[in-house]
């Protein structure tokens, strides 16, 4: 085994190929792709002298196996790239690895922090914590539907036929409300309107003014234009209504960050009808993201799922 770390941009960029490689094909979310690691740090972290990039290469031979992609921060702690805002943290693998092994070879490191690991997680079948001093916590939860294709809420088999009738009151109060969704090949990124929603959220206080800063506009933005990320948006005659900011893979959509005004369940309006657009032409797997928001589980009535954090400390 090999280790190859990744410690400055240049480097960075020039792993694209490879890494696309893994990603595209194994079973891999929304923010495992280079797109989502390598702009976040890029426009998020990298600014801070602070923050050490410290993407682990693993290889077999002459091929790469494994790609970690973490960062060191001011606190000496190793973390996945944009961790806060990553709803799926992991690492990328094509053959089982020693990641014990791997973390030894480190240095100038006190302890790691591996935060939101989903069930499916690579790093949790690789990793033995009980070969470290460690906390694991189940602290935090995500959600989801898997739907057939068919017209939405009908192939929603579990939704009660009360909530049904309840989607079609919502549908009716937004009558004079149009639904689009735009992605870079129809649409250029409306900033405008992006700010323009974000001023209104912030002025009538449903968000402070630190929501949708510019470096995540930013990374919003060029995932858009990488066509990794899609926008789901309500207007009527006079205004933006709802904007929700929603990633793909192939047949897998979860809305990462809304924004809406004060028109009464505009959000959830905007859900249901980007869910019916989606479903009525295929297969689909809706991710609500992290968060065990009540309007999210009682409206849609997802599944559930404990999403984990591992914290490591490590004798100084």
């Amino acid at each position: 085994m090999k280790i190859e770390i990744i410690d400055n941009i240049n480097k960075f960029s020039e792993i694209e190929s490879k890494w696309n490689k893994i990603y595209d094909s194994g079973n891999y979310t929304f923010f495992q792709s280079f797109h989502y690691n390598f702009y976040a740090w890029k426009n998020i972290l990298f600014e801070d002298s602070f923050n050490k990039l410290n993407i682990i290469l693993v290889y077999h031979e002459q091929t790469i196996v494994a790609i970690c992609p973490f960062y060191i921060d001011k606190l000496k702690r190793l973390r996945f790239i944009n961790d806060i805002h990553t709803d799926f943290c992991d690492i990328l693998v094509t053959k089982k690895i020693e990641f014990n092994n791997v973390l030894k070879s480190l240095n100038f490191i006190n302890s790691y922090s591996f935060i939101n690991l989903n069930k499916n997680s690579h790093l949790l079948k690789t990793i033995d914590v009980n070969h470290y001093s460690y906390i694991q916590k189940h602290q935090s939860f995500y959600s989801y539907l898997n739907l057939e294709k068919g017209s939405f809420p009908q192939n929603h088999l579990i939704l009660k036929s009360k909530q049904k009738s309840e989607f079609r009151r919502i549908a009716k109060k937004h009558t004079d409300s149009i639904h689009l969704v735009l992605s870079a090949s129809n649409h250029t990124f409306p900033v405008n309107e992006i700010n323009t929603l974000r001023n209104k959220m912030i002025s009538s206080k449903i968000r402070k003014t630190s929501f949708l800063n510019l470096k995540i506009l930013k990374l919003i933005e060029l995932l858009y234009i990488k066509n990794e990320l899609i926008i789901s948006m309500i207007k009527n005659d006079y205004c933006i209504q709802a904007i929700s900011f929603v990633l793909k893979k192939d047949n897998n959509y979860l809305f990462w960050i809304d924004m809406y005004d004060s028109s009464k369940m505009i959000n959830i309006f905007n859900y249901i009808k980007f869910i019916s657009k989606m479903s009525s032409k295929k297969d689909v797997n809706i991710h609500f993201g992290r968060g065990d928001y009540f309007y999210k589980l009682n409206n849609f009535k997802p599944k559930i799922e404990n999403l984990q954090h591992i914290y490591i400390f490590l004798a100084i």
